[in-house]
């Protein structure tokens, strides 16, 4: 057996003619010839234009389509694709009526058809074609925004300009956009560095509400069940009432107080506290702790970098509350600062020798230079300020102010100003209530002439002795007496007494 090369027919051709002679001779020399013609063809169909009339290549996979491919060939025997018989429609044209599901075709991938064409001569030649299959609308999930994040729900301030990303898959993905009410906001973007599905567009917020992603792809299916809703909050927190545990708001440096305001955002958007209150004096900041609406912190007015060391001394504060969104209000407070005790003079009464019987009516003043006076007393006995001056006084016996009788006693007068700082001053009085002791009088002679000088003695005690006289029998004072040594006491009459 030979092959038509063998016979020296043409080879590299196609559709070539090939004629064998048969020549049969018999013993006889008779002879006879017969020729046969062979048609030599190496050469492999030609294929091109594989396509469907799907133009944009994206179907469906139960879309029905029209496969059609272009084969050149003489002897051309079978056109299959995916191992379906197409057919011959004319001009070298076949056909094959079918959907990429039929021909095994998968949903949301990639498909790749071939169509193989063989002639009589077993030359055969493949050519592909891809199309994309999508049966669903796109995947959209984890929508987030930039905007403040809090209890389920994001916040944001009015015409604040926020970010919202999603994530969003197709195989044919076409437009992302991002719209409130139907309207369109903006196109969102596949810009996430290293995240090939993450879509982002920004956006100016003038009101509450929805924001729905439309995820759209080449085939025009459409999801828009996905949203995210953005609250606007344009109201600024509510402050009131900041103010410290010392009543008067006069203090002393090192003292520990507790600060306290009362900060609220009741709004409709939760929550409804702010975020944070802060004290402030100075940019010296401390954070303030919640409980309920009330905010506080215990500090010096030194740790605010308040003066240290003077009397009378302001400083203020500023209570600032913030929303979760940036919103603010503020309120601001000032106390005083007194590290001074008060400055005490001249505490005497109205008796200038300071000795009084104990039911003698006195007047008892003090100068008080303090402008923080919270009391001023004499023991448990309130004084009263006089006027507008520095003079303070108080009316009373010297038993009423509970001296004993015939004592010295010593009063103390004390002044505390409102930020706590004190001092004192006594004052003492001497107490005489008994008369004074008159005993052992005599003379240097009992019988003298009515004329004749005579020297009177007597012994006289009393602590506050003032002065001793004789006295006739008309009471009139005849003579002085002086002391002579310890109690005894002496004068001298002259005639006429």
């Amino acid at each position: 057996m030979k092959t038509p090369q063998q016979l020296d027919c043409p080879t590299g051709v196609g559709n070539a003619t090939c004629v064998l002679t048969v020549n049969a001779t018999d013993t006889l020399g008779k002879s006879s010839t017969k020729t046969y013609s062979l048609i030599i063809d190496d050469i492999n169909p030609v294929l091109n234009k594989f396509k469907s009339n799907d133009t944009d290549n994206l179907s469906e996979s139960t879309t029905p389509l029209n496969f059609t491919v272009n084969v050149t060939d003489y002897n051309i025997k079978t056109v299959t694709i995916r191992g379906n018989t197409m057919s011959s429609i004319g001009n070298h044209l076949w056909s094959y009526l079918s959907s990429a599901g039929a021909l095994g075709c998968t949903p949301e991938a990639q498909c790749t058809f071939n169509a193989i064409a063989a002639d009589y001569a077993d030359n055969s030649q493949t050519v592909y074609y891809t199309m994309t299959i999508d049966d669903y609308p796109p995947s959209v999930t984890n929508i987030v925004s930039n905007a403040t994040y809090f209890g389920g729900v994001y916040i944001a301030k009015l015409n604040a300009n926020i970010g919202i990303n999603a994530t969003v898959s197709d195989i044919t993905l076409d437009t992302v956009e991002l719209k409130k009410n139907e309207i369109l906001q903006c196109t969102m973007l596949n810009n996430t560095v290293g995240i090939p599905s993450r879509f982002r567009c920004s956006v100016t917020v003038t009101e509450s509400a929805n924001y729905t992603v439309f995820a759209n792809d080449g085939l025009n299916h459409i999801n828009n069940t996905q949203y995210i809703q953005i609250f606007v909050d344009d109201v600024n927190p509510v402050i009131l009432n900041l103010h410290i545990n010392d009543t008067d708001n006069v203090t002393r440096s090192n003292k520990l107080l507790n600060f306290t305001v009362n900060a609220t955002d009741k709004d409709n958007v939760p929550p409804n506290y702010p975020k944070y209150t802060i004290l402030n004096r100075s940019n010296t900041l401390t954070r303030m702790k919640r409980q309920g609406d009330i905010w506080w912190t215990r500090n010096t007015t030194t740790q605010f970098g308040c003066p240290t060391g003077v009397g009378n001394s302001t400083c203020t504060f500023i209570a600032k509350a913030i929303d979760y969104v940036g919103n603010t209000a503020q309120m601001s407070f000032t106390l005083v600062i007194d590290d001074i005790k008060p400055s005490l003079a001249n505490f005497t009464s109205n008796d200038t020798d300071a000795i009084v019987r104990n039911t003698t009516r006195l007047n008892f003043t003090l100068n008080v230079n303090e402008p923080n006076i919270f009391s001023a007393k004499i023991g448990n006995r309130s004084l009263s300020r006089v006027g507008l001056t520095t003079r303070w006084t108080y009316n009373s016996t010297a038993s009423g102010m509970g001296c004993a009788p015939n004592s010295n006693c010593i009063l103390t007068a004390a002044v505390v100003d409102k930020a706590g700082n004190s001092n004192s001053t006594n004052y003492t009085l001497e107490v005489d209530d008994l008369r004074p002791s008159v005993t052992n009088v005599w003379a240097n002679d009992t019988i003298v002439k009515p004329n004749a000088p005579v020297r009177i003695n007597a012994t006289v005690t009393d602590w506050h002795l003032e002065d001793v006289v004789v006295k006739n029998g008309s009471l009139h004072t005849v003579c002085t007496m002086a002391v002579v040594s310890g109690s005894l006491y002496s004068c001298t009459l002259n005639a006429p007494w």
